[in-house]
């Protein structure tokens, strides 16, 4: 399906599009041979879009086992390559999250790695802020000093921008994570640790921010939603919703995205899955809550039985976008309405004998741009990065 290539350029191909309707922009995959290439995020632009991966992945796992890079790609309205380049970064530099601050500044984070002969060490939190064109401004590893003096061994794995600060959530390799923030020019503002937690996120508006994560025994396992205060993290309120009730297949229950729409959070992730129910699926199901921001109590709860997972989602007037995936990590990105139910449905299952994770989704106009990787297995070690958009109204490839 790729291109073989010895080179570390960033070697262009073309997915055949679905030829059903013959769409005129279709799916859009990039990549080498014989590495994972995995397209993270991907931001609108006055010439079309940018996107960041994780490019030239030898095996198909983090930097503690394999080698990777960080790309960036310029497409135009209709998904084709304008410009692209591999970012001067290590080659154990493991990219989790990129958030945008303006047109032409994006701050990248994740983890970076040493090796020691043929043995990986597990990596430290990195974090850089990069132009449009890919030139690195600023870089910084979280060290011991914006962790009071514990083990900076982790990865970011949640960035935030707001008025000038920059909010990171690291994810420590000893069940520990922190919210650190920073000024623009990287210095410390404050910190805040949470102890034995997992899958830690953050949002934030203008006076407050939001703080998520998991904790607990499996068998207990709770979700905890924090408002604080933007000046110095001390707590407003605190509130932890429970799991399913009743005999569980699978007791899992944590938040991917913490993410501001408006007076409301949206809280999207997987929860308990209950036995005898709707679906035979095993492992955890899909999860969106909805939470009033002022008082923290839930507006909404909706359950995704035919999913294992929520990855992102967009609000719209008569309803949501959501991304969601199954226990194979296939894809199925959906429009429901407010009550929940599925107005139409584009699936991994439309897509033949490929397998596609998707990652991030924005809406223009009327259109669903979106990013992920494409592979012909769940466990292929060739995966492109894959490009695509939907019309809102209808899923259909555009």
């Amino acid at each position: 399906m790729s291109c073989s290539s010895d080179s570390n350029e960033m070697i262009k191909e073309t997915l055949p599009e679905i030829e059903i309707e013959t769409p005129k922009i279709g799916l859009k995959s990039y990549g080498k041979a014989t590495s994972v290439d995995n397209g993270i995020r991907i931001f609108e632009t006055s010439n079309g879009f940018i996107s960041f991966d994780n490019i030239n992945i030898t095996y198909s796992h983090r930097p503690a086992v394999g080698y990777t890079n960080w790309g960036l790609r310029k497409l135009n309205k209709e998904l084709k390559v304008l410009e692209e380049k591999v970012l001067e970064t290590t080659t154990y530099d493991w990219l989790q999250d990129i958030e945008r601050i303006n047109e032409s500044t994006f701050l990248l984070g994740g983890s970076t790695a040493t090796s020691k002969g043929m043995e990986f060490q597990k990596g430290f939190p990195l974090l850089k802020k990069v132009t449009s064109d890919g030139e690195i401004v600023n870089s910084l590893i979280i060290g011991s000093v914006h962790t009071g003096g514990a083990s900076n061994k982790g990865e970011i794995v949640d960035i935030e921008y707001k008025d000038g600060n920059i909010y990171v959530v690291v994810n420590m390799y000893n069940d520990s994570s922190y919210l650190v923030v920073l000024d623009m020019s990287f210095n410390l503002l404050w910190k805040k640790i949470i102890t034995e937690s997992v899958r830690v996120s953050v949002s934030v508006d203008a006076t407050n921010v939001y703080l998520t994560h998991s904790s607990g025994s499996f068998e207990e396992r709770s979700v905890t939603f924090m408002k604080l205060k933007k000046e110095d993290g001390s707590v407003i309120y605190e509130k932890i919703y429970e799991n399913t009730k009743g005999e569980l297949i699978d007791r899992q229950f944590y938040i991917n995205k913490t993410i501001i729409k408006g007076q409301d959070v949206f809280l999207i992730g997987s929860l308990g899955r209950e036995k005898g129910g709707v679906s035979t699926m095993n492992g955890p199901q899909g999860v969106i809550l909805k939470i009033n921001k002022t008082t923290g109590e839930v507006e909404l709860r909706l359950n995704f039985p035919d999913l294992s997972g929520i990855s992102d989602v967009e609000k719209l007037v008569d309803g949501y976008i959501v991304i969601g995936y199954n226990i194979n990590s296939e894809f199925k990105l959906q429009k429901i309405n407010n009550l929940g139910t599925e107005v139409w449905a584009f699936e991994n299952d439309d897509m033949y004998t490929y397998n596609i994770h998707l990652y991030d989704i924005g809406i223009v106009d009327e259109s669903i741009y979106f990013t992920g990787s494409i592979g012909k297995l769940k466990a292929d070690l060739d995966r492109d990065v894959l490009y695509g958009m939907v019309n809102v109204n209808d899923g259909k490839l555009e």
